[in-house]
């Protein structure tokens, strides 16, 4: 008798431990059970942190069955659960620019507060601390921009640039240098040639 598919070293573990889930109908989600995936897809949360918290409820599902679930991810969802996830994700954001401690402007007058509070009580540690996080903030490091000052066309010493920096240094200064060549070389066989003429 051939061996069910699951089963390991003569054990039947698949039988009865069928997983559920998969959006193109492999086993039942209850509705509960899939909205819950939808929208907190939808908020950010991870595949990996929802499927523990069905598993933790006892709800048998495969990884692979949550994240069919996201329609950034996924073909084969029904247009009610797209529909559902776009507009959660619009409402998230729409909450999270309303949410105050979201707004960098909040966030650096609260410092403010403490700051001056910390100051005043002599807590200079506290307020120190206070003024680096609020350097932080305006300095853009809780933020995904990122932003590129200085000079491109500045000279760099060789102590501050690697050796394939240098060769390109070079090669650029050596194609100006001939173009500026090609350019006097013209005028002047030109003006050589008008002089004969």
């Amino acid at each position: 008798m051939p061996k069910a598919r699951g089963d390991k070293a003569g054990t039947n573990t698949g039988v009865g431990k069928r997983k559920r889930g998969n959006p193109g109908g492999n086993g039942p989600l209850s509705e509960a059970d899939k909205v819950e995936i939808v929208t907190r897809l939808a908020m950010y949360d991870t595949v990996g942190e929802i499927h523990r918290s069905l598993a933790e409820r006892g709800v048998e599902v495969t990884i692979q069955a949550v994240a069919n679930y996201n329609p950034t991810r996924s073909t084969i969802l029904a247009q009610k659960w797209v529909t559902l996830f776009h507009e959660t994700r619009e409402r998230f954001h729409a909450e999270m620019m309303a949410e105050p401690m979201a707004q960098r402007a909040y966030r650096l007058r609260q410092l403010h507060k403490l700051y001056l509070q910390a100051e005043k009580k002599g807590a200079i540690p506290l307020a120190a601390s206070l003024l680096e996080q609020a350097a932080k903030e305006t300095g853009g490091l809780y933020t995904n921009v990122t932003k590129v000052k200085g000079q491109l066309d500045a000279p760099m010493s060789p102590a501050e640039t690697t050796s394939d920096e240098q060769r390109i240094m070079l090669a650029d200064r050596l194609k100006d240098a001939m173009m500026k060549r090609a350019k006097v070389i013209p005028a002047k066989q030109l003006s050589d040639q008008s002089a004969k003429g």
